[in-house]
């Protein structure tokens, strides 16, 4: 097994917010994300396309510990979706959070990437059926157009994406004079 970049401390170009590593296994490659994972980490993504398309096999994207997730990161994963296509490989989603599921359903990628789950995260989701974890629908002039992602480790929210249409419940800029 041949390490790459998994050195977490931020001593390999990544900081305390979150990072990307990658890893050669057997005849394999797996991506880990954590963290907050956002455009600051454009060159590590980059980096490790690299390594993917330089090594053959099926593609394992683990997003167990990410906090946070934006456009871009999003756009990574979709990048590697793409290539796996393209060459025939094979790819999955380690352990998605609640949040990352219903990300992807919204985006219309519900079901496109296979989903593997460690033992824990397997007994943990089959005691929560899809149906429960989708969040109850609101009328369409309430929704926000922004996808919501909860971040267990911070205890909050953040939005992706522009936040709802509707002026009483969007806060505008001051109009400066």
């Amino acid at each position: 097994m041949s390490a790459v970049n998994m050195d977490r401390s931020g001593a390999v170009g990544t900081d305390d917010v979150g990072g990307i590593s990658y890893v050669a296994v057997a005849d394999d490659v797996v991506v880990t994300l954590w963290g907050e994972i956002d455009v600051a980490l454009r060159g590590k993504a980059s980096e490790a396309m690299a390594f993917v398309i330089d090594h053959q096999g099926t593609v394992t994207i683990d997003v167990a510990e990410v906090a946070f997730i934006d456009s871009a990161g999003i756009a990574f994963i979709l990048q590697l979706y793409a290539l796996c296509l393209e060459e025939g490989r094979g790819i999955a989603l380690r352990n998605p959070t609640e949040a990352i599921e219903e990300l992807f359903e919204m985006i219309g990628m519900a079901g496109r990437i296979p989903i593997q789950r460690t033992s824990l995260q397997a007994i943990l989701a089959a005691q929560r059926p899809l149906a429960a974890r989708r969040r109850a629908r609101r009328p369409a002039a309430t929704k926000p157009s922004g996808a919501v992602l909860q971040s267990a480790a911070r205890g909050g929210t953040r939005t992706i994406g522009p936040g709802p249409a509707d002026s009483a419940t969007r806060q505008e800029p001051a109009a400066v004079g």
